[in-house]
Parts: structure tokens; C-alpha cells; sequence
């Protein structure tokens, strides 16, 4: 008996992809929190910069939700890029996915406490 792998359909809508992907995209975002450190370099192209990051958080966000139509698996990072590239380069991604977000998460604390100080 084969066994079914796939997701059923209408699980998951398109507005829970995408607050999954902004929510990948929170180290991202965490540069918008020090936008005081941008005033001083920005002056007044701050605005501008501001909505450019946005929409650069925002197309990646969506980005999860184009690949999520053609691989419909709950392994995140691991299953998109096992599916395109193999098992063994997507292990190494995945894990290198988990250490990307465990060192944002340090340059982001070091970023906002620059500011406390």
C-alpha cells in the first residue's frame, strides 16, 4: 500500500501561509525595530528606506506561499529544498536554516542593545 505524503487540500489558507512566512521573516523585521540607528545615517531617506525593507519582508513572506502550492509538506525550509535538490542537501540546509535563525536572534539583541547603552 502506498503510503499518501502530501498535505490534504484546503488545510492550510493562504493567510496562514503568509503570516507563517512574515513570521520566518521576524529577523528581518527586527531590522525595522532599530530604525534609530537608520535615522542617523538615513536622515531624510529614512521613509523610503522603510517602505524598500517592507517590501522586501513582505515579497519573502509571499515566497513560502508560492512554493507551498507546488510542495505540500509540513517540513518548512527542509521539504522545499528537499524536494528540488535531495535529501542530503536539504538535512544540511534545514540545519543551517536553524543556525541562521539562532545567530539572527544574537545581532538582533546586540543591535537593540547598542541603543541602551
Amino acid at each position: 500500500m502506498k503510503e499518501n505524503k502530501e498535505l490534504a487540500k484546503g488545510t492550510v489558507s493562504f493567510r496562514e501561509v503568509v503570516a507563517q512566512g512574515i513570521g520566518g521573516a521576524a529577523p528581518a523585521m527586527a531590522s525595522l525595530v532599530t530604525l534609530t540607528g537608520a535615522a542617523a545615517y538615513a536622515y531624510a531617506s529614512l521613509p523610503l528606506a522603510v517602505i524598500i525593507a517592507t517590501l522586501g519582508v513582505l515579497l519573502d513572506a509571499t515566497r513560502l506561499s508560492i512554493t507551498s502550492r507546488y510542495v505540500q509538506s509540513a517540513g518548512g525550509i527542509y521539504a522545499f529544498i528537499s524536494a528540488g535538490l535531495g535529501r542530503t542537501i536539504g538535512y544540511f540546509i534545514g540545519w543551517a536554516y536553524v543556525l541562521y535563525t539562532l545567530t539572527a536572534l544574537v545581532f538582533i539583541y546586540l543591535s537593540v542593545g547598542v541603543f541602551l547603552i
